[in-house]
């Protein structure tokens, strides 16, 4: 089974108005078809990315991200037990870190192979936040008198559904992710859903130019009410 490794880098920039971005990453990832399953069933992803933007001279954006996964499929038919682990960072949009990591999960292929493929997961979730909080800002309901940070440790579930169609060249892929909180501060699950749960929708449309190029464009909906705070 080869072992793959990606590498992307951009830069953006606006003379008018004094705007640049930059942005860098990496893949690697071990994947063996579903037709080697049988034998060699591990599969191994990690990635790491940067983003930085500047406008007029003031740092915009300074967005560090990494994960790493680990799939044994097969394990009994088409079920799939899988780890993950990510996390993230932005100074300059009040995130000192948020990691998500999921011990074990299970993930069920609706669809294994073909032109289109369907897979479905559950996995229990830590997830750990750290908000940067001014003084004069509010933090659980009191109020900070100097600069300091407001952290969340909750236990999530994470649902998500996957679809993708691949012909020739061309994928489309879809993710759909729900995160509601599994130990909620009321301790009422479905009331605490709109006050705490995470929802995301991401939509990825690959062209493969040549063996080695590929063109990648996303469009990501996220909700998540910590945010708010975040902001």
């Amino acid at each position: 089974v080869p072992v793959t490794v990606g590498v992307n880098a951009g830069v953006g920039t606006s003379s008018d108005v004094r705007t640049t971005a930059v942005n860098v990453g990496f893949a690697v990832a071990r994947k063996p078809s579903p037709a080697q399953y049988g034998y060699d069933p591990l599969e191994i992803s990690a990635y790491g990315s940067y983003n930085r933007a500047t406008s007029l001279g003031t740092l915009t954006n300074d967005d560090l991200k990494a994960g790493f996964g680990l799939d044994y499929n097969d394990l009994v038919g088409r079920l799939t037990a899988f780890l993950f682990t990510t996390v993230e960072r932005n100074p300059v949009a009040n995130l000192d870190v948020d990691v998500l990591v999921a011990p074990v999960g299970l993930k069920y292929d609706v669809v294994p192979e073909g032109v289109f493929t369907f897979d479905a997961s559950f996995a229990p979730v830590w997830n750990f936040r750290s908000i940067a909080v001014a003084a004069g800002d509010d933090c659980d309901a009191l109020t900070l008198t100097q600069d300091g940070h407001c952290t969340y440790s909750k236990i999530r579930g994470s649902f998500r559904l996957r679809a993708a169609v691949e012909k020739g060249p061309f994928k489309l892929k879809d993710t759909v992710e729900f995160l509601p909180t599994l130990n909620p501060d009321g301790g009422d699950l479905v009331a605490a859903i709109p006050a705490e749960a995470i929802f995301r929708n991401t939509a990825t449309l690959d062209l493969k130019v040549s063996g080695h190029l590929t063109l990648s464009e996303s469009v990501l909906f996220v909700r998540d009410p910590l945010l708010t705070a975040q902001a």
